[in-house]
């Protein structure tokens, strides 16, 4: 969030909060601080012009000697998930990384679910693959 000079940035790694605030100093510098719940430090920075975004065509990639993603989990009714199954077919398929404990990924279902919703006529599929904190599948299914 950005107020004329001032900035707040807030995230999780895990289940951990940090938070990111500072004010723009000039044209091309901020300070600031990184806030954990641990501890806050300093910060200052400098815009750097050469600064650019990986081509994002290249950033991910199957390891050497893999042509494809494989898995085959049981979904919430206990039937096992692949993408090898008919349903998926000739189809786009986002596969997610998740946890019902993770505000990230939250935040990342409900983008997914309005994307799905307006993109499944149009033959994208989306699989969320769990990974909870707890070994009961009932406490965790419904979050």
């Amino acid at each position: 969030m950005v107020h004329g000079k001032t900035f707040e940035l807030s995230a999780f790694g895990g289940s951990s909060p940090y938070l990111l605030k500072g004010e723009f100093t000039g044209d091309n510098s901020f300070s600031g601080e990184f806030i954990t719940p641990r501890k806050a430090t300093k910060i200052t920075g400098t815009r750097n012009a050469k600064a650019a975004l990986p081509d994002a065509y290249n950033v991910t990639y199957l390891k050497s000697g893999f042509s494809t993603v494989t898995f085959s989990f049981p979904n919430l009714e206990g039937k096992q998930v692949s993408l090898s199954d008919p349903a998926y077919k000739g189809k786009v398929v986002i596969v997610t990384i998740l946890g019902s404990w993770c505000p990230n990924c939250l935040d990342e279902n409900k983008f997914l679910s309005g994307s799905y919703e307006g993109n499944r006529g149009r033959g994208v599929e989306i699989i969320g693959l769990g990974f909870e904190r707890k070994n009961d599948f009932e406490s965790t299914k419904n979050h």
